[in-house]
Parts: structure tokens; C-alpha cells; sequence
């Protein structure tokens, strides 16, 4: 569970303790004509519910198929409040794109570089401490320690 909450932190920019209850829903819902719709996930943390599909390509219907898929999430936990008003909570919708193709929004491949950079950058700067312990004879127990690596 603790992985969950730290993906769905990560990807919702959201801050759920690493302790909250994680909630899987049904990924199916059958409309009035019976024809029946399937999502790849749907997850509840707290009082918030997540959509997520997750997508090889681009594909030219995700977009409209996102929102069926969130509306009829939020239709199958419709409620009504004390006052009789029906109440229709969206919940949050991501897609997960495994590729960057010419379609996918140019701002998700230049995220992806962007944290590729610093990643390295980083990787860089630990590789370079670790060489500068080692010359002052620490082994790789200590730099571990140094650098909180487990």
C-alpha cells in the first residue's frame, strides 16, 4: 500500500500520510442500455477517488474516453445530500502514456528529459562525493551512511 500512496502522490501531486488505507474499486460500470465499460484502475485514498489508464500510444479517443470513464465513476457513487440534491463527485482522471509519439503532448517528453537530466546531474554529484570519501579512506559502509544510502 505504501508504494500506491507514494505513486499517487507523486503522479496527483497530492499529500496523503504513507499510512492512509488505500481502496480499489470496481474498474467496471454497466449503463442504463447495458453496454459496459472497463478502466484500468480506480483508486481511492482518504475522502479522493483516482482514475488512471494507462496507454502504450497516443490514441485520438482517450481524451473523450477519460471523461466517460470518470463520469460514470462518479455516477456510480452518486449520492444525495440532507437537502435531496444529488451530488456527482468527478474523481481524479490521469492518463499513463508508456511511449512519447509525435501525438503526446510535447510537454510530457520535456518533463521526462528534464528529470532524466537530473537524475544524472545527481547521480554525478553522489559519485563524485563517494570518490572524494574513498580518498580519505572511507569504505562503502561509511559513504553509505554519509550519503543515507541503504
Amino acid at each position: 500500500m505504501l508504494g500506491c500512496v507514494l505513486f499517487l502522490n507523486g503522479l496527483f501531486k497530492s499529500n496523503h500520510p504513507l499510512t492512509s488505507k488505500v481502496e480499489y474499486f470496481s474498474t467496471e460500470h454497466v449503463d442504463d442500455k447495458l453496454k459496459k465499460t472497463t478502466k484500468d484502475m480506480v483508486i481511492g485514498i482518504e475522502t479522493d477517488r483516482y482514475i488512471m489508464e494507462v496507454q502504450r500510444k497516443d490514441d485520438k479517443t482517450m481524451a473523450t474516453r477519460i471523461f466517460v470513464y470518470s463520469y460514470n465513476a462518479a455516477l456510480d457513487t452518486k449520492h444525495t445530500d440532507d437537502k435531496g440534491v444529488i451530488i456527482i463527485d468527478f474523481p481524479n482522471a490521469a492518463v499513463i502514456y508508456l511511449e512519447v509519439t509525435k501525438k503526446t503532448d510535447k510537454l510530457v517528453q520535456e518533463l521526462r528529459e528534464a528529470e532524466q537530466k537530473a537524475e544524472q546531474k545527481y547521480s554525478q554529484k553522489e559519485k563524485a562525493i563517494a570518490e572524494n570519501m574513498r580518498s580519505i579512506d572511507l569504505n562503502d559502509d561509511q559513504i553509505s551512511r554519509v550519503l543515507n544510502v541503504q
